[in-house]
């Protein structure tokens, strides 16, 4: 995805999700005002055949975001943007807080993590530890999300 930082405005918000966001695509959103970065294509766990593909897809899916994310703002992003929501569910874990615990050690206060009840105390513990908040969702994330993405495009 291309994105032409001039179409920009600020306060600006990023959700980063190896999932989908129910009825947003990927792209920038509210004249501006949001940018979603999604994984590779629509990420399922039912399109794998055993859970060690699922895993592996997951976790790709959520490199594929961090990537994005990190070609498109550089290393020291966070300035770029007032807050930063970040999924992370089951399939992609340790790439979703691996992403989360590089922007959340200077960061913390424009970040939040969004997770699902799999995993959910590893998940608690690094929001935690990291001073960042925490809410949780649905599986996928997808309606919690869209929620967020809404009430962001609606400020």
């Amino acid at each position: 995805m291309k994105i032409d930082k001039s179409q920009l405005k600020k306060p600006l918000s990023l959700i980063l999700t190896y999932r989908d966001v129910k009825g947003f695509g990927e792209g920038i959103f509210g004249d501006g005002k949001l940018i979603i970065f999604r994984g590779e294509g629509h990420y399922s766990p039912v399109a794998y055949h055993s859970q060690s593909e699922t895993y592996q897809a997951g976790e790709y899916s959520a490199g594929v975001v961090s990537s994005k994310f990190y070609d498109l703002f550089g290393s020291e992003p966070s300035d770029s943007f007032s807050e930063i929501i970040v999924y992370c569910g089951r399939y992609g874990l340790e790439t979703s807080l691996g992403l989360v615990h590089r922007l959340g050690k200077d960061h913390s206060s424009k970040l939040t993590l969004v997770g699902c009840g799999c995993d959910i105390d590893k998940k608690i513990e690094h929001a935690r530890k990291l001073g960042i908040k925490f809410i949780r969702s649905e599986c996928g994330g997808e309606e919690t999300l869209a929620d967020i993405a809404t009430s962001i495009i609606k400020k």
